[in-house]
């Protein structure tokens, strides 16, 4: 009951509230979990530049994969994110639910896609990318976790947005900055303490977007 009651609460602020407010309470959040996103990037380069310029070279590489599949389950979960906003604007919960279904499977099945063809054609995806000889081990090595977890990643960021879409920023915020808090903890132990080298770095990225995927699931 209290679930529901925290749902009716969220939807009448978005549609009662004076619009300062909304946009004030969205937009904060959402601010803070791209800052986040974008943080994923970063911190792996830092820690894998300690590996040698090889090594960082492929961490770019590699992450154009990253963002392909982010922007795939942006364009989803922004499409969806709208027409939920706009059902729930008329009361339309049944279609609201409908539509959110249907985005969330069509992420994890693009996410499947992605990891089949990419672990199937990697090594010609990394030479289209750009890797040279000296690059191409630490690309695939590297490419290989983040193309295993493709469907979490985008499936993960398509509800991040379905969160916000439904007035709960504030919980898209908790399940993305917590997966990215844990790869930053991670990130080093695999790296230098196990001496896993680049494929640490990807299995706490894994890791962390899983990590994420779960909290946002449980949130929703």
């Amino acid at each position: 009951m209290n679930k529901v009651i925290s749902k009716n609460q969220n939807v009448s602020f978005m549609l009662d509230a004076p619009v300062w407010q909304v946009i004030i309470k969205m937009a904060v959040p959402t601010i803070i979990s791209m800052i986040v996103m974008s943080a994923y990037g970063m911190v792996d380069i830092f820690f894998v530049s300690r590996l040698g310029t090889s090594a960082s070279a492929a961490v770019g590489i590699v992450f154009s994969i990253f963002t392909m599949i982010q922007a795939v389950g942006s364009m989803i979960g922004i499409g969806a994110g709208n027409l939920i906003s706009e059902s729930l604007g008329a009361k339309k919960t049944d279609d609201a639910a409908d539509i959110a279904s249907v985005s969330f499977f069509a992420s994890i099945f693009f996410g499947i896609v992605v990891m089949i063809l990419g672990l199937i054609f990697k090594d010609e995806l990394m030479d289209f990318l750009g890797a040279t000889k000296t690059i191409m081990p630490f690309a695939k090595d590297f490419a290989h976790y983040i193309l295993i977890a493709a469907p979490i990643i985008c499936s993960s960021f398509v509800l991040n947005i379905l969160l916000r879409s439904q007035g709960k920023p504030t919980s898209s915020m908790i399940g993305m900055s917590f997966g990215a808090i844990l790869n930053i903890i991670l990130e080093p132990i695999f790296i230098f303490k196990l001496n896993l080298g680049i494929k640490g770095a990807a299995i706490a990225t894994v890791i962390g977007q899983s990590c994420s995927f779960v909290i946002l699931l449980y949130l929703y």
